[in-house]
């Protein structure tokens, strides 16, 4: 029997397939709308808490009301989801509704800080003993502005690798405008604190220049700035005014990230600035910054992430990271494993690029990061503005190393109480346990890691094993956070002792049991998990995002 939305109940394993939201005149797109397809026999209750979570965070603040039904086959059958939605102009917020093996559960109308639960029925039988459950991990995000509201919106979009949307939108927009220059980075580890170096020497040497990255930590402002400042609220809802109007018809509509890269480069041209540090979102090759021709490429540390959008091996991650290389521009890379070098010196042969390997770090300057992996990304900032033919004096540039600032990268607080690192995959997770052995020699952690969907958890909780006392695995404000479970699963499978091990639903409640201990205390796994640490910490409204 073939079920609603492609499913074969007569599979063993239930895999939660992309949900189709079918919407009105009101401008609700056709999306799909589960990025992560997950493994869950019947007994899975967590994977489809995640999945319930994903889709009340991600339709807040659209006011759309949407109903979840979940239709069995019979005992031993996977489970389907079903799910309508359609826009309503109440302002109660979102309804959810949910039907769990044919037994109604519960309603819950979604309203400032209010979390998703449901109570099961009688019918819930068939998916074992289970007989309530809450998600309190997930509070209503931070209120936003109208437009910045609508952009968050088309985060139901997903991500749509290609160029051709985005370079529509520039061309309607009359962006990037004439003699703005470039420094394109890609790679996986390393992109942004080497963009946050280049854009502080930069700074330091008074050229007013603008930086773009992605993810935001606490607010959407952090990701457009120049020397000076973010961009402010009213900027953000002015720029996306423009944006909003332009693309109200377009077909497909343009993402998330395509409308984000057209507010900030909007915004650099009306600042002024001659310069920009670009940073790629995923990927490279089929990214929307690809769009620009740069003055020079730079591409940080290949390792395995995002393997399900970029490929499963080594050289074909690297192959579309190498893909921002263009004809002519020289491209600055680093150390890295002999299958992705070989990528990138066949990418930079084939463009006649000119290629710069840095082969030694840089630590004979006082770096504003910590860490010896920052030595590295220092070095590959410095050999890109030397190619750029700026003239920057050297205690210029080391005046802009030492004033660098980017946070949740080895980030320290309460006098070194408190570790904050955004390190979410296994390469990251090694550059981080060599930073605390630099930083605190035959010293361990509490660590409270918390993860993000669609990594390998497993292995990046390895290399964490040997500066660790304890762990406490946390649940965080995103709908991308990895339901407890799961981290549980990873943490046994990566030779964690469960004796050592305790568990919490939010970030406050994980950093209340870390602090019973009296350890050092380091909190990484997600940058997501980072910005709602920064925001209790700054007592900041925090904005989470999908993207």
């Amino acid at each position: 029997m073939q079920a609603e939305g492609g499913m074969d109940e007569s599979a063993g394993l239930a895999r939660f397939e992309p949900a189709e939201l079918f919407g009105d005149d009101k401008g609700v797109p056709p999306a799909l709308l589960l990025h992560e397809a997950e493994q869950a026999d019947l007994n899975d209750i967590a994977a489809l808490e995640g999945f319930l979570r994903q889709m009340a965070h991600l339709l807040r603040g659209l006011r759309v009301e949407t109903e979840f039904e979940v239709a069995l086959g019979g005992h031993d059958a996977p489970f389907q989801i079903v799910h309508r939605a359609m826009r309503t102009q109440s302002g109660g917020g979102d309804k959810i509704f949910v039907r769990l093996c044919g037994a109604e559960v519960s309603e819950r109308v979604f309203g400032g800080g209010a979390d998703l639960s449901w109570q099961a029925g009688a019918g819930a039988a068939c998916c074992g003993a289970h007989t309530s459950m809450m998600n309190d991990s997930s509070p209503a995000p931070a209120s936003l502005t109208p437009n910045l509201d609508w952009l968050y919106g088309t985060q139901l979009y997903g991500m749509k690798p290609g160029l051709d949307n985005t370079r529509r939108l520039l061309e309607e927009t009359g962006l990037p405008g004439a003699g703005v220059r470039f420094l394109h980075v890609a790679g996986t580890n390393g992109k942004g604190s080497t963009c946050a170096f280049m854009h502080s020497m930069l700074g330091a040497a008074g050229v007013r220049a603008g930086l773009f990255t992605s993810p935001h930590l606490v607010r959407f402002n952090e990701r457009i700035r120049d020397t000076e400042r973010e961009i402010t609220d009213a900027e953000i809802e002015s720029g996306l005014a423009r944006i909003r109007a332009l693309v109200a018809d377009w077909q497909p509509h343009p993402t998330f990230f395509e409308i984000t890269l057209a507010l900030a480069l909007d915004w650099f041209q009306a600042r002024g600035l001659e310069w920009v540090v670009l940073e790629t979102g995923l990927g490279g090759r089929l990214d929307a910054t690809n769009v620009v021709t740069p003055e020079v490429a730079v591409i940080t540390r290949i390792g395995m992430d995002h393997m399900a959008q970029l490929g499963g091996t080594l050289a074909e991650i690297a192959a579309e990271k190498a893909g921002i290389i263009k004809p002519g521009v020289p491209v600055v890379t680093g150390p890295q494993e002999p299958e992705a070098l070989r990528v990138i010196k066949s990418a930079a042969r084939s463009k006649k690029a000119p290629l710069i390997v840095v082969d030694a770090p840089l630590n004979e300057v006082p770096l504003g990061l910590s860490g010896p992996h920052q030595g590295w990304n220092a070095a590959l900032a410095v050999a890109a503005l030397r190619e750029t033919g700026l003239p920057l004096p050297a205690l210029v540039m080391e005046q802009g190393l030492r004033e660098t600032v980017w946070p949740a990268r080895f980030q320290s607080f309460g006098q070194g109480r408190v570790i904050l690192d955004g390190a979410h995959n296994p390469d990251a997770a090694r550059a981080l346990a060599e930073a605390w052995r630099a930083a605190f020699p035959g010293e361990n952690a509490v660590v409270v890691f918390g993860g993000s969907s669609g990594k390998d958890h497993a292995e990046t909780l390895l290399p964490l094993m040997e500066i660790s006392a304890r762990w406490v695995l946390t649940g965080f404000d995103s709908p991308r956070s990895v339901p407890l479970p799961v981290l549980e699963e990873a943490f046994l499978a990566a030779g964690g002792e469960a004796r050592l091990c305790e568990q919490a639903r939010t970030l406050p409640e994980a950093l209340a049991l870390a602090s019973r201990h009296g350890a050092r205390v380091l909190i990484c796994g997600s940058l997501f998990l980072a910005g709602e640490y920064l925001a209790l910490r700054a007592q900041e409204r925090h904005q989470p995002s999908e993207q």
